[in-house]
C-alpha cells in the first residue's frame, strides 16, 4: 500500500529523539502535550501535518511518533517519568547531550543496558506478527 505524501513529510519517531532530549535539558518536567507542541514548532509542521490521522485510529502521526520517541528515551534511561505523562531529563541524559549524534537511532540506544531488553521484546513481537501474517 502506498504511503500518502503527507506522511512522508512528518518526521520519523527517531528524528524526534534528540530534539526532545534537548527540549528537556532545561531540567523542568514537561507534559507530553508540551513536548508535542515544541516538536510541532521546531519542525514547523503545518495544520494538515499536525492533524493527519493514522488510518483506523484517533491518533495523529505526529502524536504517535513523538510518543514512540519518548518511550525509547525512557527505556534508554535518558529521560524519566515525573507523575502522569510528565517527563524530565535524567543525569545520564544530561551527560549524553554533549556526545550524542544529531539524530539518535535505535542502534545508538542499544549501548544503554536498560534499552536492550525493551528493544529485544519489541523486535520479537514484530517478528511474531510478521510470521503470523505470512502464514495466513
Amino acid at each position: 500500500q502506498k504511503v500518502p505524501t503527507i506522511v512522508k513529510t512528518i518526521p520519523k519517531f527517531h528524528e524526534f529523539m534528540a530534539p526532545i532530549l534537548w527540549f528537556l535539558s532545561d531540567g523542568v518536567a514537561h507534559t507530553r502535550e508540551e513536548i508535542l507542541k515544541e516538536m510541532i514548532r521546531k519542525f514547523k509542521l503545518n495544520k494538515k501535518q499536525q492533524n493527519y490521522l493514522i488510518p483506523n485510529s484517533h491518533q495523529t502521526y505526529v502524536y504517535n511518533r513523538v510518543s514512540w520517541a519518548i518511550s525509547y528515551l525512557l527505556h534508554a534511561g535518558l529521560i524519566k517519568r515525573q507523575g502522569v505523562a510528565r517527563y524530565t531529563i535524567t543525569q545520564l541524559g544530561k551527560q549524553e547531550l554533549c556526545r550524542m549524534p544529531e539524530k539518535i537511532t535505535r542502534s545508538y540506544l542499544l549501548k544503554y543496558p536498560s534499552f536492550e531488553p525493551f528493544y529485544s521484546k519489541a523486535v520479537n513481537s514484530e517478528n511474531k506478527k510478521l510470521n503470523t501474517n505470512k502464514s495466513t
